[in-house]
């Protein structure tokens, strides 16, 4: 959805979201019981410029996936198992940012930063079906500062400069991790 609260303004969201059920993967070991995503994205754009500001723009945005996997229609899901299934792996993630970008005549400006989350939990009869963890819980936090500005020193020369920062951390959750 779009729309222009005013002159000079323009704002967007949107949003989907997936329900799937039952998805055979005949190149892989397992097929997915359920597949579900959410999927947010916002934006706003100022363009009426503000001094040497020539306008600015800041998004947004959020996804979720939660997606569950067995071998339970599979040859490998014997008809003894305690479960439905022999192996099974629940995946997840989720991951939520934004940037704010000025823009000017020459060049641009802006922040961005984001937060992202994956984790897995396998199960397997082998080992009692007790949960094993590939990804546990792990979280990575970002967050960039960058700029470019162009300098055209004659009609046959332009220089573009620009520059750009990032910091990253990364955390897994150290009672999952098999250190």
């Amino acid at each position: 959805m779009d729309v222009a609260p005013a002159d000079g303004h323009a704002a967007q969201v949107s949003y989907t979201a997936q329900r799937a059920d039952l998805i055979l993967y005949p190149y892989l070991r397992m097929d997915a019981i359920y597949d579900n995503a959410d999927r947010v994205n916002t934006g706003y754009d100022f363009t009426k410029g503000v001094g040497k500001v020539a306008g600015i723009r800041a998004q947004g945005y959020y996804s979720r996936v939660k997606h569950f996997m067995t071998d339970e229609f599979r040859a490998s899901a014997p008809a003894s198992a305690a479960r439905p299934y022999s192996m099974g792996t629940l995946a997840s993630t989720e991951t939520t940012g934004g940037k704010v970008e000025a823009t000017w005549t020459n060049g641009f400006a802006g922040v961005e930063a984001y937060s992202r989350f994956w984790g897995t939990e396998g199960y397997a009869m082998m080992s009692q079906y007790r949960p094993a963890y590939a990804l546990p819980d792990v979280t990575i936090n970002a967050v960039g500062v960058y700029v470019e500005h162009a300098v055209q020193p004659s009609a046959a020369w332009r220089l573009d400069l620009g520059a750009r920062y990032d910091h990253a951390s990364s955390a897994a959750d150290e009672a999952k991790a098999n250190t």
